[in-house]
């Protein structure tokens, strides 16, 4: 009788426990998922670029830009660096330009064309390295072919092209080729100076010495036709 009596209080008693409970744990649920709403936002992971996608990184973009730059640099650096390696044959330098013309020979001495006052054909081949070849033929009885190597001097801090007195010497040797029955070939020397009139001529005079049988010397006077090359 006594257990019957209580019985009820018994069930009251368990049904607050439950009912406790199951606050309990609504309240544990709202408190954990507010907690999640109040925590700052993760940055997203960074987009790794596939094929087909388009770039927008502003750092990628600087990136890819400089590198554009450095190699647009490169070969600009590479094209100057091979006009200034490259040297062409009959060049206009600053010792002047290659040229083809005409001239009088006024004879000094010796027993050939060259050693008599004659009409010549002149020329200046410009080579690598201040050097020229500068052929020329005297015409006479026996005409006299003139092949020597030059070397073109620059003087120093003097522009051939802005200088006051624009002048361009040279010195060199060669052979010397006497025409005729008595053809002879022997040992040249050559030294004079290159004049430039204008862009298109230059006056030119020099002493030629070949060592014939009997020594003949000449002073050839002319104008050539300047060209840049062939």
């Amino acid at each position: 009788m006594l257990f019957s009596r209580h019985l009820p209080l018994v069930f009251g008693v368990a049904s607050l426990t439950v009912l406790g409970w199951g606050l309990s744990a609504q309240a544990q649920t709202y408190d954990r998922d507010r907690l999640q709403l109040n925590q700052p936002a993760q940055p997203p992971d960074r987009v790794v670029p596939m094929p087909g996608m388009s770039v927008t990184s502003a750092t990628t973009l600087t990136t890819q830009s400089a590198a554009l730059s450095e190699l647009e640099t490169t070969k600009i650096d590479n094209s100057q660096i091979a006009q200034v390696d490259s040297a062409d044959v009959g060049r206009a330098v600053i010792d002047g330009s290659s040229y083809v013309g005409i001239a009088a020979n006024i004879g000094l001495d010796g027993d050939t064309d060259l050693g008599d006052s004659n009409f010549a054909v002149i020329s200046k081949i410009g080579l690598p390295g201040n050097f020229s070849v500068r052929p020329s033929a005297i015409f006479g009885g026996d005409t006299v072919f003139l092949i020597p190597l030059t070397y073109d001097i620059s003087l120093p801090g003097v522009d051939v092209i802005d200088a006051a007195l624009p002048i361009s010497p040279y010195i060199g040797g060669g052979v010397a080729i006497a025409s005729g029955d008595d053809s002879q070939t022997d040992f040249l020397l050559t030294g004079g100076v290159d004049f430039p009139l204008t862009n298109q001529f230059t006056a030119t005079a020099g002493v030629n010495v070949a060592f014939f049988e009997e020594t003949s010397i000449g002073l050839l006077l002319g104008v050539g036709y300047n060209f840049p090359g062939f």
